[in-house]
């Protein structure tokens, strides 16, 4: 089996200190130093040889040659830089000249619930613009989910439901029932071309069709999560597994890790297994000093298929 497939303020106190300074300042200010002038409302600072700053309550600017304008709460370092912020951002550097806002957010999560013969997953995805706010440009772009039914052992999928809870047409939902030909597809090898040739395009949601694509990985993962949390409750806490002959073959050439022959047919080859020492798993040189006698080439058995 192959997992590849597819699976992801103001008020800020600001001090800048330089060489000695000389300066003018208002009331709670400071002065002092040598070759700079600097004016500055109370409770704020400007330092730096050759710089000239104005501020507002709570922020600060610092550098050599540099002039800068900032919201409360933003920074602007570097030399001979230019820069203007929206609050809770930074531009840094020498000789930059830049703006830097946070414009856009994509949240993608699903969880999984194992019930007696199955799982039950939920994939949601937000987008959202944070500079923006009220009907004709909102803040949250998107806000779709995905609800599917995964039978085990053989990953088929029995039911499945899309619901558009935020979207920027009126008739964008016409699509929703579309999403119920992902019943009958196995999270297996071919999963993800399937999905596509199904859903891609004009012919479904490119942001539904991206939380049923990154399913299949999802739900490999809450297998082998599943089957540490059985280990787990059987052993006292302890989810480490065995892993007899064949038993970590479905992970072969799923990443450069699992390569055939790889660093990970490796290290079960001397001894170690998931779930068992620290986390990461050590590197393979070392694990080699502490079991220097390489075993045989692992052969591993598959646990379901591929999400390919």
């Amino acid at each position: 089996m192959h997992l590849s497939d597819g699976l992801e303020a103001a008020g800020r106190p600001g001090r800048v200190g330089r060489r000695p300074m000389s300066g003018t300042e208002a009331t709670r200010t400071d002065t002092g130093g040598s070759g700079e002038a600097g004016t500055e409302a109370a409770g704020t600072h400007a330092g730096g040889s050759g710089e000239a700053g104005t501020e507002a309550a709570g922020t600060h600017a610092g550098g050599s040659g540099e002039a800068g304008t900032e919201a409360a709460g933003t920074h602007v370092g570097g030399s001979g830089e230019a820069g203007t912020e929206a609050a809770g951002t930074h531009v840094g550097g020498s000789g930059e000249a830049g703006t830097e806002e946070l414009v856009h957010r994509r949240i993608i999560e699903y969880e999984v619930r194992q019930r007696g013969d199955g799982f039950d997953v939920v994939g949601r995805l937000q987008d959202q613009r944070p500079w923006a706010g009220g009907t004709t440009s909102p803040m949250v772009l998107h806000s779709m989910e995905l609800q599917v039914t995964v039978q085990l052992p053989d990953l088929v999928i029995t039911d499945a439901a899309a619901t558009m809870h935020r979207f920027p047409h009126a008739e964008c939902r016409a699509i929703e029932p579309a999403f119920a030909g992902l019943v009958g597809l196995s999270v297996a090898r071919g999963y993800t071309r399937e999905v596509q040739r199904r859903f891609g395009g004009a012919l479904g949601c490119s942001h539904l069709e991206h939380l049923a694509r990154s399913l299949g990985p999802v739900v490999i993962q809450a297998v082998a999560s599943a089957r540490a949390r059985a280990r787990a409750v059987a052993n006292d806490g302890d989810a480490s597994e065995e892993m007899a002959p064949g038993a970590a073959t479905w992970m072969r050439n799923t990443c450069h890790i699992w390569a055939d022959g790889g660093i990970g047919e490796q290290k079960v080859a001397i001894g170690w297994r998931p779930g068992r020492g620290a986390f990461p798993a050590p590197p393979l040189e070392e694990l080699r000093t502490e079991s220097p006698a390489d075993g045989p080439r692992p052969e591993l058995s598959e646990p379901g298929a591929a999400s390919g």
